[in-house]
């Protein structure tokens, strides 16, 4: 709306070409580049270069799976560590059970996450 209530001013419509900005001569789009949905491997258009999934909702089940997961390991690898520096062979002998634990529950999910369809959650930028 205008200065003026009888003043209506119409906004233009934009394409494409009319968000390009030239910066040293050359070209440049703003639209950012395509990703992959790191919890469904959908294509889209990230909003910020550092944005990971498509919606806030696969942030958000990611997110929970994730501290889910780490909250499991934690506790059979808390264990495992305090049998393994235990005093008596017999504690040592049982920390392998849960090293064995820790093998099973990753084995489980990277076979979850394969079956849905989701990347390893560690990249080695990440490391």
């Amino acid at each position: 709306m205008g200065r003026f209530k009888d003043e209506m001013i119409e906004a233009p419509d934009f394409t494409e070409e009319d968000m390009v900005i030239e910066i040293a001569g050359e070209p440049k789009t703003r639209a950012r580049p395509l990703k992959h949905c790191a919890e469904c491997g959908m294509e889209y258009r990230p909003s910020a270069n550092n944005n990971r999934f498509c919606s806030n909702q696969h942030r958000k089940d990611y997110n929970n799976r994730e501290a889910l997961r780490g909250a499991q390991l934690l506790r059979v690898a808390y264990h495992h560590r305090r049998l393994a520096s235990g005093s008596t062979p017999e504690e040592r002998k049982d920390s392998g059970a849960y090293l064995s634990a820790m093998s099973r529950l990753l084995d489980g999910w990277i076979r979850e996450d394969m079956r849905e369809g989701r990347k390893p959650p560690i990249r080695p930028a990440d490391l």
